[in-house]
């Protein structure tokens, strides 16, 4: 009678097992990028925590840190036994993945452990358990998009490393002043049926125009069927999307994937067609965006000062490692003539001169701005001609790029 009790408990312990046979490298890169938007314990939530799912054919994992949310469909696993929703620490799984060799694992779940196997041809070597906290799959907190099933809009399927490139500019002046969560992000908006990007940090700001269009986003309706002849609600699109979105999102998607972007009125999500299909979410920011108009309307300027984007940023970086060590950051722009020179105000005199083209007779101007400043307005500009425009001493400093992509630095004040 014991013997049969004791078949019995085997036999349901081994139908309560989840097993998945994958490659350790292709279980290992989803892990990590699970892992790398995994959040925080807060406020009795679990954002620190991902979710496993699994169906007859895939398994999905799933992360939330309060802000975006990713899931990755993995369908290169052989699956097997019952169906999984559990909850472990991304952390803890992916560290017990190094040290073992390339090739198949075996990764056993029941309802307490994960169990690691190495596989080497038909031997098994380097057995490693991991003990998963004492939680469902229920009790990983849900960060789904809340989106408006009506119409959204929809953008066209294109290389990550080109989606990217603008909103990673953008990111460059935007804000990380939590008092003001708006200026955190990247304001989105169509002008003349072409879509641009805004940020802001109040010393710098930026508009910057996209590879986005009318003819490259389509309004399509709840089943992403597209509704043909309505541009109406792209011209009236706008958005504002917390910059680190965009910067996890390089941590997500690599150059060569292909993505596309979904875009709601209370959001945006990310989707790409991999070999691992990758989902990656997060709500707009609620409020107003300061107005930019003004900004950039440049109605006179002293003078329009023309120089190779290459040679400036070249300068500013040189320059501005040269004086890193020192104490003050200030730099000197000095105008004069058919030249530029950088000076620093800090204890090293150190100069930097340039050759320029000026559209007028321009007399020596001095203005004084952030070397670190400086540095992001060009690393922010992708062009290959710059042209800058200087009203005086105590005005902002307007950089306009070759595809219309502009900029503005504000000026310190100093003591001479």
């Amino acid at each position: 009678m014991n013997e049969n009790n004791n078949q019995v408990k085997e036999v349901v312990k081994e139908n309560t097992e989840f097993k998945m046979i994958i490659e350790k490298d292709s279980f290992k890169d989803a892990l990590r990028k699970v892992n790398n938007c995994a959040g925080k314990y807060a406020n009795d939530k679990h954002f620190d925590l991902a979710k496993m799912t699994s169906d007859e054919q895939n398994v999905n994992l799933y992360v939330y840190d309060g802000e975006c949310y990713l899931r990755i469909l993995i369908s290169d696993a052989k699956v097997m036994g019952n169906n999984i929703s559990c909850a472990f620490e991304p952390k803890l799984l992916l560290s017990a993945l190094n040290g073992l060799r390339k090739g198949k694992i075996e990764l056993v779940i029941d309802d307490n452990t994960i169990s690691i196997t190495e596989k080497v041809g038909k031997t098994t070597k380097n057995v490693r358990h991991v003990s998963l906290p004492v939680l469902s799959g229920d009790q990983v907190v849900e960060g789904n998009l809340q989106k408006n099933e009506n119409n959204h809009l929809i953008t066209k399927p294109m290389q990550f490393s080109k989606f990217i490139d603008c909103f990673r500019r953008a990111t460059i002046c935007s804000s990380s002043d939590e008092s003001m969560p708006i200026i955190q992000g990247v304001h989105m908006l169509v002008m003349g049926e072409q879509l641009y990007l805004e940020s802001t940090d109040r010393h710098l700001a930026c508009r910057l125009i996209t590879e986005f269009d009318s003819d490259s986003i389509a309004c399509v309706d709840s089943e992403n069927n597209a509704i043909s002849g309505d541009n109406s609600e792209f011209n009236e699109f706008t958005l504002i999307i917390k910059s680190n979105y965009f910067s996890k999102m390089n941590k997500i998607f690599n150059d060569d994937d292909i993505v596309l972007a979904e875009i709601y009125d209370n959001g945006i999500r990310v989707i790409s067609n991999s070999e691992k299909s990758c989902t990656f979410a997060t709500t707009s920011l609620t409020g107003s965006f300061p107005k930019m108009d003004h900004f950039f309307e440049v109605e006179m300027a002293e003078a329009q000062v023309t120089c190779s984007y290459s040679a400036l940023k070249e300068a500013v970086t040189t320059f501005t490692r040269t004086t890193q060590l020192n104490k003050g950051t200030e730099v000197v722009l000095i105008f004069n003539k058919n030249n530029l020179t950088l000076k620093t105000i800090a204890n090293a005199e150190i100069q930097y001169s340039l050759d320029l083209e000026i559209s007028s007779n321009l007399e020596e101007t001095k203005i004084c701005v952030s070397s670190a400043y400086l540095s992001n307005i060009l690393d922010c500009l992708n062009t290959s001609e710059l042209s800058l425009l200087i009203k005086q001493a105590n005005a902002p400093i307007y950089f306009w790029g070759s595809k219309n992509d502009c900029a503005l630095l504000t000026p310190m004040l100093i003591k001479e």
